[in-house]
């Protein structure tokens, strides 16, 4: 994926076929983490459940919210483009960052089913290791594309294109 044009809040970005397949395949998982999930604080305290239970129909707002924008721009293909044999992947106004707020979600969800390591590269080769690799491939294919996005966010077209890296 690499940044084409960039004017105001409009991006476009070129993409591979099998790098527009990757990216829809990893966007197929949104959303990874459960809404139970999130909580104000790591110990049980009963003064939190008022605010627990706000905070789970938040997140389920929001992820409606972002699973109905992707089934509109991103899987129904408004924001794709076919240019020769690649697409160009335009996103408008919020879209990147809704992009990178999905993207996020995703790696940090597999993240937290991988037990939420400190390390990731400490983990000891075992069956449990092998049966978990889906998940370390799909954090470092979603940091990816999150970096080529970022950059581009940020004005910064240097950023190395997910079929460089």
């Amino acid at each position: 994926m690499k940044l084409l044009e960039r004017e105001g809040e409009r991006l476009v970005f070129r993409l591979s076929t099998r790098e527009k397949q990757l990216l829809q395949r990893l966007l197929s998982f949104y959303p990874l983490q459960s809404e139970s999930h999130a909580k104000l604080s790591k110990t049980a305290d009963a003064r939190f459940d008022d605010a627990n239970e706000l905070l789970v129909e938040a997140r389920k707002e929001h992820q409606s919210e972002l699973s109905g924008w992707l089934a509109r721009r991103l899987s129904e293909g408004a924001a794709w483009v076919t240019a020769g044999t690649g697409w160009r992947l335009v996103l408008d106004g919020a879209d990147a960052e809704r992009l990178l707020q999905v993207l996020n979600e995703i790696r940090v969800g597999a993240w937290l089913k991988l037990g939420s390591p400190e390390n990731l590269d400490a983990v000891e080769p075992d069956d449990t290791a092998v049966a978990l690799a889906p998940l370390h491939g799909l954090m470092m294919l979603t940091g990816q594309f999150e970096m080529v996005l970022v950059h581009a966010m940020m004005g910064d077209s240097g950023g190395r294109s997910s079929d460089e890296a």
